[in-house]
């Protein structure tokens, strides 16, 4: 599945409205990810953000972050954050804190647990959270600029996409996803894709079992995106490095749909891996290791799990000349 990633104003300002009633579980799961969480304000807008550790935080910005944003702490307490760096890839961004925190936050951990479709989720918002579902794993958004591609999961509410907008996604055990990076109205015809008001029902149904109350309001109904958990621990780690740098691999090369099977480059970046080693526009890429590559997508999918530094072995057809080389994983440029 594919998605145009949209870029959005992040309007959380404290007037939420009514999405539903947390059972008591998810109260204390809230409660408990609330000693993280700290809300941005830059400007009119206000962002969640949370601790990952030392003086840094994480949140969510969809376009040019601000330098300089200050930041309310669950006790009304307010600092100042500098900014530190921002991924493209899940426009996930981090902020310094200019003081110490007090000792009372609690870094966030991203989960090692990779989320199936079902796996109950919480998004965190500025002043409140919303209880929800993950519909599916297997997703692929294109990124609007850049044109790249990243795994992400669909996660379905029954909230309006404003609302949800940048919310940080949380585990039932309070170990974090990643954030929204889209959402948008779901369609009218879902093609298959399983009708949001059944999730609804087996919610309320699976609330009803443990003798719960779950209660909705009409709050509207969103389909969000969210980066998938190995993108979002690489961008952790890359934000709390020495360099606070987040490196992604890349061959260098923009590939579209083949007529057929493989994956068309239409593109290749001067300087990079592919140009290198003799790769050229209108190659087609036929496997990489022992993957075999239908599209774009199956590139897209086996590269974002290669290492930087790492060989892999491309099988490609130039004209009608079969070839192998092998080719050094380079990192994405912007």
């Amino acid at each position: 599945m594919s998605l145009l990633a949209a870029s959005f104003a992040l309007l959380l300002d404290g007037r939420l409205e009514q999405t539903g009633q947390l059972v008591r579980r998810d109260q204390q799961l809230y409660s408990s990810i609330s000693r993280s969480i700290l809300v941005i304000q830059d400007g009119t807008q206000e962002r969640v953000s949370a601790l990952i550790g030392g003086r840094m935080v994480v949140t969510h910005v969809a376009g040019t972050p601000s330098n300089f944003v200050s930041a309310r702490l669950q006790n009304g307490q307010s600092l100042k954050l500098t900014y530190v760096a921002r991924d493209p890839n899940s426009q996930l961004t981090a902020y310094m804190a200019n003081e110490d925190l007090p000792d009372s936050l609690v870094p966030i951990r991203v989960t090692d647990h990779v989320p199936t479709p079902g796996s109950t989720v919480l998004a965190v918002l500025t002043n409140s959270a919303i209880s929800s579902t993950i519909a599916r794993t297997d997703g692929f958004g294109i990124l609007n600029g850049t044109r790249r591609m990243i795994p992400l999961y669909e996660v379905r509410f029954e909230a309006s996409p404003e609302l949800v907008g940048g919310a940080l996604v949380f585990t039932t055990t309070g170990q974090l996803v990643s954030a929204v990076s889209a959402a948008l109205r779901p369609p009218q015809s879902n093609n298959g894709v399983k009708n949001i008001q059944d999730i609804v029902n087996q919610a309320r149904q699976s609330a009803q079992n443990r003798g719960q109350a779950l209660t909705y309001g009409p709050a509207g109904q969103a389909i969000a995106y969210v980066p998938c958990i190995e993108l979002t621990r690489r961008v952790i780690d890359g934000f709390l490095s020495p360099s606070h740098e987040v490196v992604h691999p890349a061959l260098g090369v923009f590939c579209v749909d083949n007529i057929g099977s493989g994956a068309l480059i239409q593109r290749i970046s001067p300087g990079s891996s592919a140009e290198k080693i003799g790769i050229r526009t209108g190659d087609i890429i036929l496997q990489i290791g022992n993957a075999r590559i239908r599209n774009q997508i199956d590139f897209a999918r086996v590269m974002f799990f290669q290492k930087v530094g790492s060989k892999v072995t491309l099988m490609l057809t130039s004209g009608n000349r079969t070839r192998v080389i092998d080719v050094v994983v380079g990192k994405q440029t912007d």
